[in-house]
Protein backbone atom coordinates (compact mmCIF):
# COMPACT_ATOMS: atom_id res chain seq x y z
CA UNK A 1 0.00 0.00 0.00
CA UNK A 2 1.08 3.43 -1.11
CA UNK A 3 1.04 6.23 1.17
CA UNK A 4 0.97 9.83 -0.33
CA UNK A 5 2.68 12.79 1.01
CA UNK A 6 1.70 15.26 3.78
CA UNK A 7 -1.87 16.74 3.33
CA UNK A 8 -1.52 20.47 2.16
CA UNK A 9 -4.13 23.31 2.27
CA UNK A 10 -5.35 25.09 -0.66
CA UNK A 11 -7.48 27.47 1.23
CA UNK A 12 -6.92 29.14 4.66
CA UNK A 13 -8.80 27.91 7.22
CA UNK A 14 -11.46 30.21 9.14
CA UNK A 15 -11.58 31.54 12.27
CA UNK A 16 -14.12 30.17 14.60
CA UNK A 17 -16.91 32.46 15.38
CA UNK A 18 -17.05 33.31 19.05
CA UNK A 19 -19.81 31.69 21.30
CA UNK A 20 -22.40 34.26 22.08
CA UNK A 21 -23.82 33.46 25.71
CA UNK A 22 -27.45 32.44 25.36
CA UNK A 23 -29.93 35.03 26.54
CA UNK A 24 -32.12 34.33 30.00
CA UNK A 25 -35.41 33.29 28.56
CA UNK A 26 -38.05 35.17 30.60
CA UNK A 27 -41.28 34.04 32.44
CA UNK A 28 -42.83 36.65 30.47
CA UNK A 29 -42.26 35.68 27.06
CA UNK A 30 -43.24 31.86 27.47
CA UNK A 31 -46.68 33.28 28.50
CA UNK A 32 -46.57 31.86 32.27
CA UNK A 33 -46.09 35.76 34.13
CA UNK A 34 -48.36 36.03 36.97
CA UNK A 35 -47.82 38.93 39.45
CA UNK A 36 -45.80 38.64 42.33
CA UNK A 37 -48.85 39.28 44.88
CA UNK A 38 -52.04 37.31 44.46
CA UNK A 39 -55.13 37.72 46.70
CA UNK A 40 -54.66 34.13 47.55
CA UNK A 41 -50.91 35.04 48.56
CA UNK A 42 -52.10 37.56 50.42
CA UNK A 43 -54.98 36.12 52.34
CA UNK A 44 -52.26 33.82 53.41
CA UNK A 45 -51.46 35.58 56.13
CA UNK A 46 -52.88 35.46 59.75
CA UNK A 47 -54.47 31.87 58.52
CA UNK A 48 -53.51 28.79 60.41
CA UNK A 49 -51.01 26.24 59.74
CA UNK A 50 -52.77 23.78 57.58
CA UNK A 51 -49.92 21.43 57.36
CA UNK A 52 -48.92 20.62 60.80
CA UNK A 53 -46.02 19.08 60.73
CA UNK A 54 -44.01 18.21 63.90
CA UNK A 55 -42.40 21.00 65.30
CA UNK A 56 -45.07 23.31 63.73
CA UNK A 57 -44.67 27.12 64.61
CA UNK A 58 -46.64 29.14 62.95
CA UNK A 59 -45.59 32.41 65.43
CA UNK A 60 -48.04 34.45 67.49
CA UNK A 61 -51.04 35.71 65.22
CA UNK A 62 -49.59 33.22 62.47
CA UNK A 63 -47.95 35.79 61.30
CA UNK A 64 -45.03 32.80 59.72
CA UNK A 65 -47.73 31.80 57.93
CA UNK A 66 -47.64 31.69 54.01
CA UNK A 67 -48.62 30.22 50.84
CA UNK A 68 -46.97 26.96 50.12
CA UNK A 69 -47.40 25.94 46.77
CA UNK A 70 -47.42 21.80 45.78
CA UNK A 71 -44.75 20.93 43.11
CA UNK A 72 -46.23 17.59 42.58
CA UNK A 73 -48.16 16.25 39.31
CA UNK A 74 -45.76 18.29 37.27
CA UNK A 75 -47.36 21.73 38.44
CA UNK A 76 -44.36 23.41 38.12
CA UNK A 77 -40.74 23.25 37.53
CA UNK A 78 -37.57 25.43 37.96
CA UNK A 79 -38.46 28.83 38.11
CA UNK A 80 -42.28 28.62 37.63
CA UNK A 81 -44.78 28.37 40.22
CA UNK A 82 -47.78 25.89 40.04
CA UNK A 83 -51.43 28.18 40.08
CA UNK A 84 -52.54 30.14 43.52
CA UNK A 85 -55.15 26.68 43.59
CA UNK A 86 -52.26 23.99 43.83
CA UNK A 87 -51.30 25.59 47.11
CA UNK A 88 -51.74 24.86 51.05
CA UNK A 89 -51.17 27.68 54.04
CA UNK A 90 -47.98 26.68 55.82
CA UNK A 91 -45.35 28.34 58.28
CA UNK A 92 -41.90 28.31 57.73
CA UNK A 93 -41.45 25.73 59.22
CA UNK A 94 -43.60 23.15 57.53
CA UNK A 95 -42.50 24.59 53.99
CA UNK A 96 -39.34 24.17 54.52
CA UNK A 97 -40.22 20.67 55.32
CA UNK A 98 -42.55 20.05 52.18
CA UNK A 99 -39.97 21.79 49.89
CA UNK A 100 -37.04 19.59 51.34
CA UNK A 101 -35.21 22.58 52.77
CA UNK A 102 -34.79 20.70 56.32
CA UNK A 103 -34.68 17.47 57.48
CA UNK A 104 -37.81 16.11 58.49
CA UNK A 105 -37.44 13.52 61.68
CA UNK A 106 -36.54 9.97 60.79
CA UNK A 107 -39.97 8.61 61.82
CA UNK A 108 -41.79 10.74 59.62
CA UNK A 109 -42.70 8.84 56.69
CA UNK A 110 -43.76 9.62 52.99
CA UNK A 111 -47.81 8.43 53.89
CA UNK A 112 -47.96 10.53 56.49
CA UNK A 113 -46.37 13.54 54.58
CA UNK A 114 -49.02 12.49 51.73
CA UNK A 115 -51.69 12.16 54.29
CA UNK A 116 -51.07 15.94 55.78
CA UNK A 117 -50.62 17.52 52.33
CA UNK A 118 -53.99 15.64 51.27
CA UNK A 119 -55.48 17.20 54.26
CA UNK A 120 -53.90 20.81 54.32
CA UNK A 121 -55.23 21.01 50.90
CA UNK A 122 -59.30 21.07 51.48
CA UNK A 123 -58.46 22.60 54.86
CA UNK A 124 -57.16 25.30 53.03
CA UNK A 125 -59.54 25.17 50.15
CA UNK A 126 -61.79 25.62 52.53
CA UNK A 127 -60.47 28.42 54.56
CA UNK A 128 -60.17 30.62 51.16
CA UNK A 129 -63.60 29.75 50.59
CA UNK A 130 -64.73 30.72 52.95
CA UNK A 131 -62.64 34.22 52.95
CA UNK A 132 -64.04 34.82 49.59
CA UNK A 133 -60.67 34.19 47.65
CA UNK A 134 -61.93 31.68 45.91
CA UNK A 135 -65.02 31.58 44.31
CA UNK A 136 -66.98 28.75 42.33
CA UNK A 137 -68.43 30.09 39.19
CA UNK A 138 -72.45 29.36 39.33
CA UNK A 139 -72.19 29.21 44.03
CA UNK A 140 -74.73 30.64 45.20
CA UNK A 141 -73.99 33.51 47.74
Amino acid sequence: MKRGGPLTRTTPLRAAKPLRAAKPVRSSTLGHSRPKSTPARKAAKGMPCTLRFPGCYPGPDNEQVQLCHLRMFRGGGTGLKPHDSEAVFGCTHCHDLLDSRAYPPAWLSVAYKWERIARALVETLRLQREAGVLIYKGEAS
